[in-house]
């Protein structure tokens, strides 16, 4: 429990949403500091994530739609690493990075994205899964 609540609490107060299986429907309800307990003791919630693999597609947070991996903000945190600013600058795979700024992890969390690989641990559920 302790382990899945380390990586949960960083989508807390972003507006990143849940669902919930019952009886065959799936029903959706923001992540709060109250409700999320409930996704580590009820195996029927899952967040709500975007691949890594989403960077470079375009996604709608907060009702703008943009593609994340040309975002000025996100290649400025980049910039702060040479390595990460050479990814930027030639749009290489940015999953493939072993250590990532703090900075850049709390934004692609912010916009929702799968991060700490929760999506293949069964502890979150691909959005382009939902209908």
């Amino acid at each position: 429990m302790e382990s899945e609540l380390k990586y949960l609490k960083h989508y807390l107060d972003t507006g990143c949403k849940y669902v919930r299986h019952f009886q065959d429907e799936i029903f959706t309800d923001e992540l709060t500091m109250y409700n999320i307990s409930s996704l580590i003791t009820d195996p029927r919630k899952k967040l709500l994530l975007s691949p890594m693999s989403d960077l470079t597609k375009e996604i709608e947070h907060n009702g703008e739609r943009f593609v994340p991996y040309e975002d000025d903000l996100l290649c400025e945190l980049m910039k702060e690493d040479e390595y990460l600013e050479y990814l930027c600058e030639v749009r290489l795979d940015i999953t493939q990075i072993n250590f990532i700024p703090f900075k850049l992890v709390d934004k692609l969390c912010h916009w929702h994205f799968d991060v700490f690989s929760l999506i293949p641990e069964g502890l979150a559920i691909d959005i382009n899964t939902i209908e």
